[in-house]
């Protein structure tokens, strides 16, 4: 609710805004996201307090973002004095994973055009802006942008042990292998059983 209004109530709290924070960030929003399949919510502490989250909502689709499967950021809010904390990196790090295992393969959100923070900060970790897109509530339409990220997962053998999935990412122009020592092996098991060789 903080971030949403430091974001949009810029000029001071208006009724349409406030109409919209008390519907869509109430308890029984949250309680119905918490217990639900089909999202996730990923909190970020530090010493018992709650200072950020992020949520994903699965197989939720977006004309603008590339093909595959799809999955939303839908928020991910950091407060302020944790800002620049390294808490959003993390978050988008969780959401990204949690996506991956989900089984989507496109992660895509929509900052709003005037977050310039927002902006730079998912062009950063390799987001790509695929067009302008519309955030409509209380019967006000603010333009906001389509980011998405690529995701990828490989499977690693049942032979095995340890984790069961590899999570890359490419961020300018640098691919992060999540989960590295088992990827290596289970590369090599796969390249022997499939007869692949440099």
């Amino acid at each position: 609710m903080q971030v949403f209004l430091d974001t949009y109530a810029t000029e001071g709290i208006r009724v349409e805004v406030a109409r919209e924070v008390l519907s869509a960030y109430s308890e029984a929003k949250f309680a119905a996201a918490i217990v639900s399949s089909e999202s996730h919510i990923e909190v970020a502490g530090v010493k018992g307090h709650m200072v950020g989250f992020a949520h994903v909502t699965f197989g939720e689709t977006h004309e603008l973002a590339p093909e595959g499967t799809q999955s939303e950021l839908l928020r991910l809010y950091v407060q302020e004095p944790f800002t620049g904390l390294k808490v959003g990196t993390q978050l988008l790090a969780a959401a990204e994973r949690i996506a991956a295992e989900a089984g989507a393969s496109v992660l895509w959100l929509t900052p709003w055009v005037h977050n310039r923070r927002a902006l730079i900060f998912y062009a950063r970790r390799g987001y790509s802006d695929y067009g302008l897109t519309f955030f409509n509530f209380q019967g006000e339409s603010h333009e906001n942008r389509v980011f998405r990220q690529a995701l990828v997962s490989a499977k690693v053998l049942p032979n095995c042990d340890g984790i069961m999935t590899v999570r890359f990412t490419y961020r300018a122009k640098v691919i992060r292998i999540i989960g590295a020592g088992y990827w290596r092996k289970g590369r090599s098991i796969y390249q022997r059983e499939n007869q692949i060789h440099r």
